[in-house]
């Protein structure tokens, strides 16, 4: 039997966390969550992440700072940054860009999508 995908949401800001960890949990993701870079990158050691969903902003901390350390340890993990920031894309390769404000079922589509088009790179 395949498992269902492993996806490590980071955030600071814990409601968001809550949200976000509850429903990827209730529509069939495996989900860890951590609230800041350390925390994330002791997650991404410890178990097998497929995707990477994490805020750009983290606090003092930039989650393009996250992606940077992960992608040292771990470059074959597709990363999905969420900003509310205006004028932020992505336009480096396994990274995509989920603009703020967003809806749940989104998320679940641009996360599935992004391990989609990872499984067609690979296989390719």
């Amino acid at each position: 039997m395949e498992r269902n995908p492993h996806v490590l949401v980071v955030d600071d800001e814990p409601e968001l966390l809550h949200i976000l960890v509850g429903y990827l949990d209730r529509i069939g993701f495996q989900v860890t969550a951590a609230s800041d870079i350390e925390a994330a990158l002791h997650a991404a050691n410890v178990n097998p992440i497929d995707i990477v969903l994490t805020d750009l902003c983290l606090g003092l901390d930039c989650g393009m700072t996250l992606i940077e350390r992960l992608w040292t340890l771990h470059p074959e993990i597709p990363v999905v940054l969420m900003s509310g920031a205006t004028g932020t894309q992505a336009t480096v390769p396994g990274l995509r860009f989920l603009p703020k404000p967003f809806g749940l079922t989104e998320v679940a589509s641009v996360l599935r999508r992004t391990l989609r088009d990872r499984e067609e790179l690979v296989g390719a």
